[in-house]
């Protein structure tokens, strides 16, 4: 009897030591959060976006140009949106950069990626100080789409979301090589213990039976 109480005891100190370092873990969360929102409080957008003048000189069409002014306008807007931190309305715990009309990639759009990338990876702060239970119910989302996403994009990206966890991963229209925009996929469904669910519309899959055993 002696032993049967001292054992229940244990499991009672263990569970509370459990809570405790959960706790412990949700008030770390919240306070590097509130570093990170002090950090960028005056924070503007810092990279330039390219002149006419440089899509003149590239003879690009106008619809070219078009879809290249409006993804260059919404990645400044998504980034400046994690950056401030969102915590409630309809978009909170949503990073959608998806834009209208299909755009290849240009080597001047990479430091916006970084940019992006490396708000990314601190949005992991904001995305655990989220309410358990949001409004419309779908969780949070990361979404891209009609964007080609190049190996040096992926990588990027890939690395700021080894701690960012969406419940919900889409993409879309991204690929030119067929098996990067898989890899990166299940790559990041390995490492998140929280993902839901992941679209990959209209992009190629070179391997469907690694697709299925994950």
């Amino acid at each position: 009897d002696k032993l049967n109480h001292l054992e229940t005891q244990n499991d009672l100190l263990h569970a509370k030591n459990n809570s405790l370092e959960k706790s412990l873990h949700e008030i770390s969360d919240r306070q590097k959060y509130h570093e990170v929102l002090l950090k960028y409080q005056k924070w503007e957008y810092p990279v330039p976006r390219p002149p006419q003048s440089y899509w003149d000189s590239i003879q690009h069409d106008q619809d070219h140009v078009d879809a290249a002014t409006s993804f260059l306008e919404v990645i400044e807007e998504v980034t400046c949106h994690m950056r401030h931190g969102v915590e409630s309305g309809d978009d909170a715990g949503e990073v959608k950069l998806v834009i209208d009309d299909y755009l290849p990639y240009n080597d001047v759009f990479l430091p916006h990626w970084k940019e992006f990338a490396n708000a990314l990876e601190e949005y992991q702060y904001c995305l655990k100080c989220l309410p358990q239970k949001m409004t419309l119910g779908d969780g949070s989302m990361f979404c891209l789409g009609n964007i080609q996403l190049p190996s040096a994009v992926l990588d990027l990206l890939s690395n700021a979301l080894r701690s960012t966890h969406f419940e919900q991963l889409g993409l879309s229209q991204n690929d030119n090589s067929g098996g990067d925009i898989l890899d990166f996929a299940l790559t990041y469904a390995q490492r998140n213990p929280i993902l839901k669910w992941f679209g990959l519309d209209q992009n190629s899959i070179d391997n469907a039976d690694y697709l299925s055993r994950i």
